[in-house]
């Protein structure tokens, strides 16, 4: 007959310790595994390691393209030196009138200017054509077409004296050579009533006059004095320029200048 265990009994109790000991260490064993695994993944047998995204990929070397020629600069052209080229200046004073139907305009070859410009359907105050030189203007600024350079001279005003519409200046040492007749600019007076712009005529080494009808009389100091055109623009002014015509020609026409060493210096078309 058979026997059946009293599960009272304490018989077989070590062995049930034993089992549930293995069934423990297999389970933290796999835990373990797994955790380790999620740590360190394992890449595929068969899978190729990428590049990664910030990794720039290789390029394969440009072909080299044809070459480009550089240019190179045409060397600049040799200037004619003046004393080889014969001056030229003509030999006595001329004019060229260029007229049409609505203007006339008159070139004096003396320093190439325009000397008038006459608008023939329009009138003055006296009811004269219009000239728009203004030759009063003219005798300090020059006329149209004038010729001006960077050489001239500047003195220092030590005093200026106004009486009945005369102004005598007295400058720092001499007047220089060449002054007398000359147009000028005043600058900077203490008094700035004497500013302007004058003809001055030289009455003694170190005092220059000049007309200003406007003013009352007085005394003041200070300024300069500045001629408006130097040596070289004065002697061009007043140069005999060569024509390319003179007479009468009908507009539109063209007009050029030469003089010195220089040809077709100066050029006008109306």
């Amino acid at each position: 007959m058979a026997e059946f265990s009293n599960p009272n009994q304490q018989g077989g109790g070590q062995d049930n310790k034993s089992l549930l000991a293995m069934l423990v260490v297999f389970l933290v064993a796999m835990v373990g595994i797994q955790l380790y695994h999620m740590k360190y993944p394992q890449p595929a047998a068969n899978q190729t390691t990428q590049p990664t995204a910030n990794a720039p990929a290789s390029q394969p070397p440009a072909a080299a393209g044809p070459a480009v020629a550089v240019p190179v600069p045409a060397p600049a052209p040799t200037l004619p030196v003046a004393s080889a080229t014969p001056a030229v200046a003509a030999s006595s004073e001329s004019t060229t009138v260029v007229e049409n139907e609505l203007y006339k305009i008159t070139f004096s070859n003396r320093g190439a200017q325009v000397s008038s410009w006459v608008l023939k359907k329009f009138t003055d105050a006296s009811g004269k054509p219009l000239d728009l030189v203004n030759h009063d203007a003219a005798k300090l600024f020059g006329n149209p077409l004038s010729l001006y350079t960077q050489d001239g001279t500047t003195l220092t005003i030590a005093s200026a004296q106004r009486h009945s519409g005369v102004v005598t200046a007295t400058v720092a040492g001499n007047v220089p050579a060449g002054m007398n007749g000359r147009a000028v600019s005043i600058a900077n007076v203490s008094d700035s009533g004497y500013d302007g712009t004058y003809t001055v005529t030289q009455t003694g080494p170190n005092t220059l006059t000049y007309t200003q009808p406007y003013g009352d009389d007085g005394n003041t100091t200070g300024g300069t004095l500045t001629t408006l055109n130097g040596a070289i623009g004065t002697a061009l002014s007043q140069a005999l320029f060569v024509p390319s015509a003179t007479g009468q020609l009908a507009a539109p026409a063209s007009l050029s200048f030469a003089a010195g060493h220089l040809r077709d210096s100066s050029s006008a078309r109306a």
